[in-house]
């Protein structure tokens, strides 16, 4: 039985993809959820699949590039089901390449969304968690990228998804002592339409861009399911583990080669 069971969870970019497999999953496991995203219609659909398992849930709109758009959210969540219990940060965008030779609005929105958005989600939410009490939970979706070394097409991407890593350091070193835990969650490659994040990209970062399905064929073919990464994921969190990875073929060996390349930079007598 989950420890939230009859709490509430919320979910950033919950409308689709991993997001959404996670209010899935909490809500078969009894757990009340507030689906936030730009993408409204797509909220509400996850939402609507959501309720049909017999809990309560909201969709609420949420930038999280908008501290106000935030703040808001967490007001309309505690109106519609109450206290927070379970905070998972999952809002999150890709740019092919690195940062020298992107668009600086694309750059721009890269680190909004992936960096400056999980600090304006935790400050949204984790005031009020303190005060709270009973089983409290923040958990952070990062990337298998933080534990490999990056190549120039993941570059940009990677290092956002390793700056998250150490945000989620830093709110697990502020919350422990308050009694909240933190999960940073490492997802291989997944099926998922990141590849086609720009399709709700705001107009001060550019617009939005749709790719052409064949974008996505990679991720289509070898990316695992979010069914998958959401249940390990959950899981996760219920154990109040630190941290959950989630790999792929290529996640052991890559993190093999970061560690090894770690240790080389030791000097002998260390």
């Amino acid at each position: 039985m989950s420890r939230f069971k009859g709490l509430n969870a919320v979910i950033t970019g919950g409308a689709d993809g991993i997001g959404a497999a996670y209010a899935l999953e909490l809500a078969r496991a009894g757990v009340n959820v507030a689906v936030l995203d730009v993408l409204e219609e797509k909220a509400q659909a996850t939402v609507d699949a959501v309720q049909d398992l017999g809990v309560k849930a909201t969709a609420v709109a949420a930038d999280v590039t908008d501290r106000k758009s935030l703040s808001d959210a967490a007001q309309k969540v505690e109106d519609d089901l109450g206290a927070v219990a379970l905070l998972i940060i999952n809002a999150g965008v890709g740019i092919g390449g690195g940062y020298v030779g992107a668009s600086e609005r694309a750059v721009d929105w890269l680190l909004n969304v992936n960096v400056l958005g999980p600090i304006n989600t935790a400050r949204a939410f984790a005031p009020a968690m303190i005060e709270a009490e009973g089983p409290r939970h923040v958990a952070f979706t990062a990337s298998s990228a933080c534990l490999a070394p990056l190549d120039e097409g993941l570059a940009a991407y990677g290092a956002s998804k390793k700056a998250m890593a150490g945000l989620a350091e830093g709110v697990r070193a502020e919350l422990t002592p308050k009694g909240i835990g933190v999960t940073t969650i490492y997802p291989g490659l997944v099926n998922t339409r990141i590849w086609d994040a720009a399709r709700s990209r705001p107009e001060r970062f550019g617009g939005a861009r749709h790719q052409p399905e064949e974008a996505g064929a990679y991720w289509r073919d070898e990316g695992m399911t979010v069914e998958h990464v959401a249940a390990r994921a959950i899981a996760s969190i219920e154990a109040n583990e630190p941290h959950c990875v989630v790999p792929d073929a290529s996640t052991r060996g890559k993190f093999d080669e970061t560690v090894s390349a770690l240790w080389e930079g030791f000097p002998a007598d260390a």
